[in-house]
Parts: structure tokens; sequence; C-alpha cells
């Protein structure tokens, strides 16, 4: 970082994802990190959620979170959609039968039909959140059985500042897929 940027930051603020690990952003130019109060973090959430009304009203799904992967040509279209089917597939194998699905805001519909067909396959009832939405909100709303993904920074706060169980799929192949080594993505998939 430029330190003509780095020098004009006052503070860099975190949530407690972690217990007691502090950033490292910033310190070479003496900038202090300052923890946000879980508490102060999920009443802003809790504020969107009323906001949300056209949601599904779904207690305690599994909820799979899409990410756009071929977007990023980190996976093809084809695995991506396979990578969904999976999650959906480990989710009925734990015993759910209630599914909410949130895509990536920008994926395409055709990403869901699959998914359809495999729910409709394994007698589980599917439900598509097709309002962009933070899966925050999600939590809150939905208080989700358990939280599905493949990397998302959502998993680290299901499970940190919610509670909620989560599970991982596809992680193993996307990490070989990011490069170069230092690639940013690496972070919430670690």
């Amino acid at each position: 970082i430029d330190p003509l940027v780095g020098t004009r930051v006052d503070r860099v603020l975190h949530l407690d994802l972690v217990p007691g690990l502090a950033p490292l952003l910033l310190t070479e130019f003496g900038v202090p990190g300052e923890l946000v109060p879980t508490s102060a973090f999920t009443k802003v959430l809790a504020e969107l959620a009323p906001v949300t009304e056209e949601l599904p009203a779904v207690e305690e799904p599994a909820l799979l979170l899409g990410q756009y992967l071929s977007a990023l040509d980190i996976l093809t279209a084809e695995q991506e959609e396979d990578l969904h089917v999976r999650m959906l597939k480990g989710a009925a194998e734990l015993g759910h039968t209630a599914v909410v699905f949130k895509p990536h805001p920008t994926a395409p519909a055709r990403y869901t039909r699959s998914l359809e067909q495999e729910a409709e396959r394994l007698g589980v009832e599917l439900t598509v959140v097709d309002t962009p939405v933070l899966a925050e909100v999600l939590y809150q709303r939905m208080r989700p059985a358990l939280v599905v993904g493949c990397f998302s920074t959502a998993l680290l706060t299901a499970s940190a500042l919610y509670g909620l169980p989560v599970a991982r799929v596809g992680t193993e192949l996307l990490l070989e897929r990011l490069a170069p080594y230092e690639n940013s993505n690496r972070i919430p998939r670690s």
C-alpha cells in the first residue's frame, strides 16, 4: 500500500471472527485495529432483516450458499453446477428435507435448474432465494439448521457470529485452482 494512503488511515475496524486474532493490515504504518463488537454488527443486520419482506418463510432449513466461481474462471459452469448439486446431496444425506439455495446475485438462472431436478429426485423441498440479500440476514430470518458453502466468508460469520453449524463442499478443488498462491480468494477458504 502506498505510504501516502497508509499513513492517512486512523484505524482498521474488524470483527472478532477468529477470537484473539488481530489483523496485520496497515500495521507497518502504526495503524491500530479496533474490534467491532459482535452485538453491534448483528444489531445492524437485524435492522435489515424486516426490510426484506419478500424472503421465503422457511424455518430451520439447510442453507446452501452459491458462489459464481465460473465467472472468475476458477471452475467451469458445469463444475459449479455439480458443486451445488453436491451441496444439496450432502444436506439431504444428513436428513434435511427443507433446503434454501441462495445463488450469487450475478449467477445465471440456469444454475438452479439442475439443482431443482436433483431436489425433486431426492424428495427435498427446495426454495431458491431470488432476491439479493446478505446471507447474514437469512441467518436471522430463517435460523438455518445448517449452512453449506464452498468458501464464502458467510460460512465464517455463520459459525463465529451466529453459532450456526456449517459444512463446506469442494474447497480442495478450489484451492488447487487458485493461482497465484497469493490469490486473495484463498483467505475465506482456509
